[in-house]
């Protein structure tokens, strides 16, 4: 592990980089009043190269995962925060299965979470835009959803042969 830290936990700056036999990461971040929950504003980007994530989460379903991950925004507590994100897997295993070049962008809103997904992955083929609302009264879900190609037998979820390709259009305007 190298790299610069600077600061405490209510005003931090990291530059961190770390290599190991069980891949590799890096992590920049500035933070600002991490203790609370409303007012913690945070810019945190972090790689990883080949992470044997099922290694170090004990867990053989998991392997190696190579992404990108942005999140920039503020406060922790998910009813009032406000963030973007962007993650980039260009390769993640699970289940035996290596998916690959997944892309999902969005941001959470005072409850609200806004999502637009990207699969290129051969076996994982889905595009679509999701959005969230867990607000007590004005719970709603709508997406718009491509599924070009999905192989469950590829992707180690069943035995049998089953393929999926759908269009998906949904507007649940009440979830209460």
């Amino acid at each position: 592990l190298k790299g610069n830290y600077r600061g405490s936990l209510d005003n931090m700056y990291a530059d961190l980089q770390l290599v190991s036999s069980d891949g590799n990461a890096t992590v920049k971040d500035t933070m600002k009043n991490f203790s609370s929950q409303q007012t913690a504003v945070y810019d945190l980007a972090v790689t990883t190269d080949n992470i044997d994530l099922g290694k170090l989460l004990q867990d053989t379903s998991i392997g190696k995962i190579t992404a990108k991950v942005k999140v920039k925004g503020k406060g922790f507590d998910v009813k009032t925060a406000k963030a973007d994100y962007n993650v980039h897997v260009e390769e993640a295993g699970y289940n035996g299965y290596n998916y690959r070049e997944i892309d999902v962008r969005g941001n959470i809103d005072n409850n609200t979470y806004q999502a637009d997904l990207n699969s290129a992955d051969p076996n994982l083929g889905i595009k679509g835009n999701y959005f969230l609302n867990l607000n007590p009264g004005q719970m709603s879900f709508k997406t718009n959803t491509s599924i070009s190609y999905v192989d469950l037998r590829a992707l180690g979820l069943t035995s049998d042969s089953f393929d999926i390709r759908a269009d998906i259009t949904a507007d649940v305007p009440m979830l209460d």
